[in-house]
Order: structure tokens, then C-alpha cells, then sequence
């Protein structure tokens, strides 16, 4: 899906993927089925592949939506897994704020195990001061 990198200067890693600072590093990253019942179970996304969903269930295999999550802007930016997300350090918070709300209320446990590394991710942003730069594969 992607690689979470916390990163500096998110404008410098998308020109020019790579460390931009030494403070730099990867952290873990959701996987697409964490994704997908994240945004498409737990938060109810619908994208031109709702067709599949609906005919295929959990197996359909889903890319990408294009709506903004009415509650959660930050969240919004993972919108596929061909799609790069960026959040500059002072973005950071608000997207942990997003992330401690769906865990309070999501019992789906791949969400959850997902919304957690995306926690962790915001925690360890913060404590460095960097932000947070999802890159696709």
C-alpha cells in the first residue's frame, strides 16, 4: 500500500523521495486491507467501485474514493493506494485527533490495528517535530 515515512520537508521527500533531514525514518504502515476496512467498513466510504464492493464484498478490490469524509479532512488524504498523502508537522495533531475518534467508536479490528499504526505514526511525528508523508508503491 504505502510507506509511511516521517519526514522534515514533505515538499523536498515528494521531489525528491529520500531522507530530508537526519531525524528521518520509516514507520510502519497500513496495509490495504487495513485500509479498505477502514475507510469502506468502518467509515463508509462509497467510490465508483461500489459496484464491486456490493457485487464482490470484501474481496472486491478497490483503489481508490474521491469524496472528502464529512469529520475528517486529515483522514480524507489516504484516498487510494496509488495516491501519495502528505501532513506537514502542524497537521499532525489534527490527524491524531481524527484517528483517537474512529478508534473510539470502531470495533472492526483490522481498522483498528490500522487507526493504531496511524496513532503511532502521529506520536512519534510529533515527538520529532516532523511530518508524515504516505508514498505509494
Amino acid at each position: 500500500m504505502h510507506v509511511t515515512w516521517l519526514v522534515s520537508d514533505t515538499n523536498a521527500f515528494e521531489r525528491n523521495p529520500g531522507p530530508t533531514s537526519k531525524l528521518d525514518c520509516i514507520v510502519p504502515s497500513l496495509t490495504y486491507k487495513e485500509w479498505f476496512e477502514l475507510f469502506f467498513v468502518v467509515l463508509g466510504v462509497r467510490s465508483e467501485d461500489t459496484a464491486s464492493l456490493e457485487n464482490c464484498g470484501r474481496d472486491a478490490r478497490i483503489v481508490e474514493f474521491d469524496e472528502e469524509i464529512a469529520g475528517y479532512p486529515m483522514l480524507s488524504r489516504i484516498c487510494g493506494v496509488y495516491w501519495d498523502a502528505a501532513f506537514e508537522p502542524d497537521e499532525v495533531q489534527n490527524l491524531e485527533d481524527e484517528c483517537e475518534r474512529v478508534l473510539e467508536n470502531a470495533s472492526n479490528a483490522l481498522a483498528s490495528k490500522g487507526v493504531e499504526k496511524l496513532l503511532a505514526a502521529c506520536k512519534e511525528a510529533k515527538r520529532l517535530g516532523l511530518g508524515i508523508f504516505m508514498m505509494c508503491d
